[in-house]
């Protein structure tokens, strides 16, 4: 049942994914998930794995590729930007199926392990690329074997000018890592975001089912731009959409309620950009945070 799950504060989890269909808020959850979470850890890094991603602009401050401590905090730091930090060469070898994510992959966790945080949050790609960032650590072999200039690659991923070997071999052990870490429940888990529409739904379906089949699991859904009937008025047009989401705030609760803790955010006045708005939206994810 879904009051015996866990919560997101739960000290053994490592690593929070969050993802989603595009558009739907994962940047804002994502953002309000590692506030939240730096009330309660003591060394909290939120990654962005989006080519496109938006975390400096909500927290109106620039990061880079580097942990950058959030403003305002002392135990809450940021990092985007990784597919800027790819070598030139390496970037010719893109046209290659998988090369960008394995690299970006290899960068990330690489990054993940030079400082011992707590637990880091991984704001993710729309769906379709999360999907086959989160399948690589077990596909890697046979993608990287399709190379030819296998031997000039890792040593671009891992720095330096070792031997090959020796690199391919700490390549493929940070790759078996993750796969592990994946798939432990104890110290992985995927929150999904969506919204109380058609294709959303449709995608966290998708991604809910891939999840289960790969073992990664997942036990949080945040819903966003959920429209409070006070708020709905005399508005045709707000009354129909209303009238709308909730029907798909009921397929939800039937596809997801016995399994998933579910949340529910209100639509909200204004772009979630800010530590301020940051902080306000986190109020309506603490159902998934923590039972206090």
């Amino acid at each position: 049942m879904a009051d015996e799950l866990p919560f997101l504060d739960s000290p053994t989890y490592k690593w929070i994914f969050v993802g989603g269909k595009g558009g739907v808020g994962k940047t804002s959850t994502s953002c309000s998930i590692a506030v939240a979470l730096a009330k309660k850890r003591n060394r909290v890094l939120l990654i962005s794995t989006d080519p496109a991603s938006n975390i400096g602009d909500s927290f109106q401050q620039h990061f880079t590729s580097e942990p950058t401590l959030v403003n305002g905090f002392t135990n809450l730091w940021a990092m985007e930007g990784l597919n800027e930090t790819l070598d030139s060469q390496l970037q010719e070898l893109i046209s290659f199926p998988g090369i960008d994510e394995i690299t970006v992959l290899a960068s990330l966790f690489k990054s993940v392990e030079k400082d011992d945080f707590d637990v880091v949050i991984f704001d993710t790609a729309p769906t379709g690329h999360t999907m086959k960032l989160l399948k690589l650590p077990s596909t890697a072999d046979s993608i990287l074997n399709i190379i030819p200039s296998i031997s000039s690659i890792a040593p671009m991923i891992m720095g330096g000018n070792a031997d090959f070997g020796n690199q391919f071999n700490k390549f493929k052990v940070l790759l078996d890592d993750a796969q592990k870490r994946l798939t432990n429940p104890k110290e992985c888990t995927f929150v999904c975001v969506l919204l109380p529409e058609f294709l959303p739904l449709y995608e966290t379906e998708r991604l809910v089912t891939f999840l289960f089949e790969n073992n990664i699991e997942s036990h949080c859904l945040v819903v966003n731009q959920v429209l409070q009937k006070e708020n709905v008025g005399k508005c045709p047009i707000c009354t129909k959409r209303y009238n709308s989401q909730q029907k798909y705030l009921h397929d939800i609760q039937e596809l997801y309620g016995d399994e998933f803790r579910i949340v529910q955010v209100p639509i909200q006045e204004e772009e979630v950009k800010g530590i301020n708005a940051i902080k306000h939206f986190s109020e309506f994810i603490s159902p998934i945070i923590s039972p206090q």
